[in-house]
């Protein structure tokens, strides 16, 4: 494949890289053991969470600096390094969302959407970010707030209690328990009684 080719390409789907990122994870996670992972016998375990997310991730680009501007200040001042807990103190009208984020290279992130607009009050303090903001590229999954709360106070393999974030890995798995409870549920299906046609 040629550099001119490489361009062409990522101009065309500009979240080509944070996919393939993934993807190299999962496929990681699926046929090693890997740091971080659950236990080998766990009916769920990362290399799925990737699959799912893969699965459900809306892809966004661009941040939008006018946006983001208008909502720092109002409640909190955002820092650095903080975006779970940046996000998750925005403004309730703002939607949460966890994923991947690339200026640069796909890192875990969070930030938030209104009317189907990025805004990152993180990233949006550095220059560098500002001055690429419509070239950001995010993949990633709304998380309900309501989900957080309830999830705040409790410890679990990838977040500590009273930790705002990341919530991700833990959405993700209620999210499969509950696909998986409905294919039980459309197999047992099966064996329900027929309606007889007339």
């Amino acid at each position: 494949m040629t550099t001119e080719t490489i361009t062409e390409d990522i101009e065309v789907n500009p979240h080509r890289g944070i996919i393939d990122y993934l993807k190299t994870h999962s496929k990681m996670y699926r046929e090693a053991n890997m740091w971080g992972d659950l236990p080998k016998d766990a009916p769920i375990r990362v290399a799925d969470i990737y699959d799912w997310f893969l699965k459900n991730a809306t892809p966004l680009t661009g941040m939008d600096v006018e946006l983001t501007d208008k909502q720092i200040g109002h409640f909190f001042q955002p820092e650095i390094k903080q975006c779970y807990y940046n996000s998750m103190m925005a403004h309730p009208e703002l939607e949460y969302w966890e994923g991947w984020a690339a200026g640069i290279i796909p890192v875990n992130h969070a930030w938030n959407v209104k009317d189907g607009k990025v805004v990152d009050t993180t990233w949006s303090l550095l220059d560098y970010q500002r001055e690429q903001a419509e070239h950001i590229v995010y993949l990633g999954i709304h998380i309900p707030r309501e989900f957080m709360v309830s999830q705040l106070m409790i410890d679990t393999h990838f977040r500590q209690a009273s930790f705002a974030g990341p919530f991700l890995y833990d959405y993700a798995i209620k999210c499969i328990i509950e696909e998986k409870k409905q294919d039980v549920k459309n197999c047992e299906s099966y064996f329900a009684p027929k309606e007889e046609s007339e």
